[in-house]
């Protein structure tokens, strides 16, 4: 990390920006994977939701999507253990 910080600062022409976009990742970098993991889940929503018909298709499809999740769940806990 300190060697991008000296290389961004000496190629700065005397503005700011490359402190201001240190300073911005260093408030971003304790927020990553908590944004990560969001947006992991979205997708994870998405593709359950929207790419397999079957799962959407029905009155309970919130059900499907519940279980689905349940499962990727337990076989994530079986493989990683």
């Amino acid at each position: 990390m300190e060697i991008v910080r000296v290389r961004l600062a000496e190629q700065s022409d005397g503005t700011n920006r490359s402190h201001a976009v240190l300073l911005l990742a260093s408030l971003i970098m304790p927020a990553l994977p908590y944004m990560l993991a969001f947006a992991a889940g979205a997708m994870f929503y998405v593709v359950v939701e929207e790419l397999i018909p079957e799962a959407s298709s029905g009155q309970h499809s919130n059900l499907s999507t519940i279980g689905f999740a349940i499962g990727f769940v337990l076989i994530l806990d079986v493989v990683m253990g």
